[in-house]
């Protein structure tokens, strides 16, 4: 073993400088130029350290300057990436593409961010996520906890998908399809919320240095969390690609409705093709070829492209088959199979406005075509990028043929928000700061996503409990006012919402108490201050995850007119 190999021990022949390094490896690659391999690992031009630090934002000679032991750990990290990047095989790799390679450069790979850099659920990705997982497996040898660090970053990821769940809700589910305009309003509420947190993170300043884990740990945690931006950022990148189909009228909604689950059977699909052109076709077949067309006669021009849709329409099924977990390998309802057909059609006919710019490092098209996705034999050549795309325009088909088309823009716009912020918090290398981020800004987004009707029925069930209190000391309630912004007022009880659950009851109760002693002592006390407006109720929210949060409620109680008077909620 090499004394600046993974796994090898700080010892007295360790003389912890590039020049030793660089005299181990053209020992152990039979290399003659110590001084340019020096070069090579240092802040030169293009030097391994100066890259870290230009690219990665990494100063791993900061890190380390003050111990040893991390200097030993920074050298153990460039001899590790000089292997790879500089002199290391396989210099090049073959991509999606058998006839192109590219060379390993790993650092610029983890300074570009993209699908096509790892394994997704998706598509197994290309040969460059072999180069990230060797890299990933030779650190984690050096962090002693990397796996409560895997499993850490994992649960953060997975909390979030709960959030993109709660959107989709806003869209499909009966309560916001009985009643969309108000679920419209909602969603739009959301994205203000939304909004004013992706301003406060675009002001925000970082005055005070983030403390370092060490060299290791840090990197081991960048590495982690590339493979959460991945996905992320090409998923923000590709946003453009989603625009809406056209609106479709009432009539085509109410028989879209009403074949949702009518199933298709798979190995069937070629006879319906046949019945493109037939005549006298029953009524179901009618109805599924007049949602297939809007009601509108195909072009005889059209006709080669709905038989390419339903030659590779099976393709597309089992991607979806992957996103939504419901196999469709031998059934799947009239409504998916609808919106299949129409995707593949439209992007078909229009294939020069799909150019996507799949531009992972070493790779830089000036576009592939979404429809390329379908041409591929081999499953595993097809980029994420381009499965994602589909899958998202399919979703976008279908909630509009469902008569869903403002929902689903509106929830997209969330969607991308959400992704955002889930970049900020991914961005962070250091675990304990990243875990912080993580924790207020998921708070915030969860209590955004709190419906305005399970909000308003929290305040109800309040006005209930303070009634109760008030009345006890001999004060009366028998109206509640809310501020013309009343959002302000339930973003209060969304709050208690987020922290306490089904510990609900106890906490509204602790916060009735505490304004009805607010209000009796100030009519004991307080009767002869005319210049007062309002009172303040203090109160501490103590969040899941144990963090503090003091709030103030201000209000009024007139208890001449039996009416007390929301003024304003605000977290300190």
């Amino acid at each position: 073993m090499g004394k600046y190999d993974i796994g090898a021990e700080l010892t007295n022949e360790c003389k912890l400088t590039a020049y030793d390094l660089a005299e181990e490896i053209a020992e152990e690659l039979g290399l003659s130029d110590t001084k340019a391999i020096e070069m090579k690992l240092g802040n030169g031009k293009s030097g391994l350290l100066k890259k870290l630090k230009d690219l990665l934002e990494f100063d791993a000679k900061e890190i380390a300057k003050d111990s040893e032991v991390e200097l030993f750990k920074m050298y153990k990290l460039l001899k590790v990436l000089y292997l790879c990047e500089k002199d290391g095989a396989p210099k090049k790799i073959r991509v999606y593409d058998t006839e192109s390679e590219i060379k390993i450069r790993i650092i610029d790979i983890l300074a570009k961010p993209r699908m096509s850099n790892i394994a997704t659920y998706l598509v197994d990705g290309n040969k460059v996520e072999n180069a990230i997982d060797q890299l990933i497996s030779l650190i984690k040898v050096e962090v002693d906890d990397a796996a409560d660090r895997t499993a850490l970053i994992d649960k953060i990821d997975d909390r979030w998908q709960y959030i993109a769940q709660k959107q989709f809700d806003y869209v499909t589910s009966d309560m916001a399809l009985s009643d969309p305009e108000t679920t419209l309003k909602e969603l739009k509420r959301i994205n203000r919320k939304l909004d004013t947190i992706i301003d406060e993170l675009n002001t925000e300043s970082q005055t005070d240095a983030i403390p370092t884990e060490g060299v290791m740990n840090s990197f081991f945690n960048m590495l982690m969390n590339h493979k959460k931006l991945c996905y992320l950022t090409d998923r923000i990148r590709m946003k453009s690609f989603l625009s809406l189909p056209k609106k479709p009228d009432d009539k085509f909604v109410e028989i879209f409705r009403k074949y949702e689950e009518q199933p298709i059977i798979v190995d069937n699909i070629p006879e319906l093709r046949q019945a493109l052109k037939a005549k006298d076709n029953p009524e179901i077949m009618t109805d599924l070829l007049n949602l297939l067309c809007y009601f509108e006669e195909i072009p005889e021009s059209d006709y080669k492209h709905y038989n390419y849709a339903f030659e590779h329409c099976r393709i597309v099924l089992q991607w979806l088959m992957k996103e939504k977990g419901v196999d469709f390998s031998h059934v799947v309802p009239m409504s998916v199979f609808v919106s299949v057909i129409q995707e593949i059609v439209y992007v078909k006919k229009n294939t020069n406005d799909f150019k996507v710019k799949n531009d992972y490092f070493g790779f830089n098209p000036s576009g592939i075509s979404l429809m390329s996705a379908l041409k591929k034999t081999n499953a595993t050549e097809v980029p994420s990028v381009l499965v994602d795309i589909w899958i998202r325009r399919i979703e976008n088909r279908f909630c509009a043929n469902y008569g869903a088309i403002d929902l689903i823009s509106e929830k997209n716009k969330a969607e991308i928000n959400t992704l955002i912020i889930r970049t900020h918090i991914f961005s962070h290398n250091n675990l304990f700061v990243l875990k912080k981020e993580n924790d207020a800004l998921l708070h915030r987004v969860a209590a955004a996503h709190t419906n305005t009707s399970v909000a308003a029925d929290t305040e109800k069930t309040f006005r209930v409990v303070l009634c109760h209190n008030l009345g006890s000391l001999g004060e009366f309630v028998e109206h509640f006012e809310l501020p013309d912004d009343s959002d302000n007022i339930y973003d209060m009880f969304r709050e208690l919402l987020y922290a306490y659950g089904k510990d609900l009851d106890n906490e509204l109760e602790e916060l009735a108490i505490s304004i009805t002693h607010i209000i009796v002592n100030q009519k004991t006390y307080g009767q002869n201050d005319p210049d007062l407006k309002e009172m303040e109720c203090k109160f501490t929210i103590i969040l899941p995850d144990g963090v503090s949060q003091n709030c103030s409620l201000y209000f009024d109680y007139k208890s001449n007119a039996k009416t007390f008077f929301y003024h304003n909620f605000r977290i300190l």
